[in-house]
Parts: C-alpha cells; structure tokens; sequence
C-alpha cells in the first residue's frame, strides 16, 4: 500500500493526468510485468541519479508495485500508452491474436489515458487506489513490417543511437523505432522466434490491463 500523503496523492494525480495529456506514443511499457500480476501506483519521481535514466519534472517516472512487492518504474513519456480494457472487459475480447497492431482497433481495449478521462469527475480518486492486473502481453510489431514481431530495442545493432535519441528533447519515438528497427538484430537474436516459449523473453511485448478504480 502507498504510503503517500492525501496532499502526495493529490500531486501524484495531477502530475499523471499531466503526462498522459502529452499523449506520448511509441514507448514500451511494463514490459517486466506478467500475466496475472496486480499492480498500483505507489509514488512517482522528479530527479534520479542514474545518468542513465531521462527523469525530469517534466517527464516524471511512475513507480508501480505488485501485490508481491515487486516495483516496476514507468517513464512519464510512457503511461499514456499503458493499453487497458473497457469497464467490464477481460482478455476474451482480444480473441486468440498475439499481436498488438492487429487489435488496435478493437472498441473494447483502450489508453489508460481514455479511461481516466471517462470517469466521472464529480467522483474523488485516490490514483493508489487504482488496480491494474495484466491479463495478457500482446507483441508489438516491427516498424517496418507490421506482421513480423519486433524484439526489445537491446537486440538490435542501433540500440545505443536509440537511446541516445529517446533521452533527446522533441523526439519523435516512432521515427526512432524504425531506425532502430533498420539497423538489423544483433547476430546472436537473428534466430529468435516467438513460436519458441524460450524466446519470447526477448520480444518487444505491451501488457494488458483491467482496472478496478475503488471510486
């Protein structure tokens, strides 16, 4: 459980609706989080001394912890792209498709961000209140050709440039990934295949939740 302050909490709100009005895409998100995994938003961050990390006022990181207190950090920059079902939802409605680009468009799977907005305002939030279990991981495409799975950025040769660009200001992720995407996988993930489970940890995957408000 959080133990932030209602003021605390109060911040943490504002500060998330103010990221996911910035409707960032083509971040990964949560991809440490598994199947059946229940988590919430336990505090967020301004600064951080990893020199690694691009964690500003401006692009906070979420910290999210699981019923078995393992944490999970999300970028700023991310959480408009959390995917989240409908009010009453649950994986059945994705059918047996694995892949995120080809259930988009599905009406019963939403941004996190859509979500938040169609609450009803008049009704208070405690935003640590909120549960999210992942009910499934859908994989994300590759840039360049949306039926073939893409792997985590770390697997490809440009995977440093990649960095460097995302942690750049005005960055145009989509056109980041492709490059990325362009450079080709690293000798030893040439071979990987989704179709074998002991593969899988390698692939770029987007978790989907179902979210319980507690309003």
């Amino acid at each position: 459980m959080s133990k932030l302050t209602d003021e605390q909490k109060a911040i943490l709100l504002t500060a998330l609706k103010e990221s996911l009005a910035k409707s960032s895409a083509g971040m990964q998100v949560l991809g440490a989080v598994e199947i059946g995994d229940e988590i919430c938003i336990v505090d967020f961050k301004t600064t951080t001394n990893n020199p690694r990390a691009n964690v500003t006022p401006e692009n906070p990181q979420y910290v999210f912890e699981s019923s078995t207190k393992k944490q999970f950090s999300v970028s700023g920059l991310g959480i408009p792209t959390m995917r989240v079902m409908k009010a009453g939802k649950d994986a059945s409605a994705l059918g047996t498709d694995f892949m995120l680009s080809n259930v988009r468009n599905n009406p019963d799977l939403e941004f996190f961000k859509q979500a938040l907005e169609s609450l009803d305002e008049g009704k208070a939030l405690d935003i640590t209140a909120v549960r999210f279990k992942c009910i499934t991981k859908l994989v994300q495409s590759d840039m360049g050709d949306t039926a073939k799975p893409a792997l985590l950025p770390s697997c490809y040769k440009r995977y440093d440039d990649y960095l460097a660009e995302v942690r750049g200001a005005n960055v145009d992720y989509n056109d980041a990934r492709a490059r990325l995407h362009q450079s080709g996988l690293k000798s030893e993930f040439a071979t990987k295949s989704w179709v074998n489970p002991d593969d899988r940890r390698y692939f770029a995957t987007t978790p989907v939740f179902t979210v319980a408000w507690n309003q």
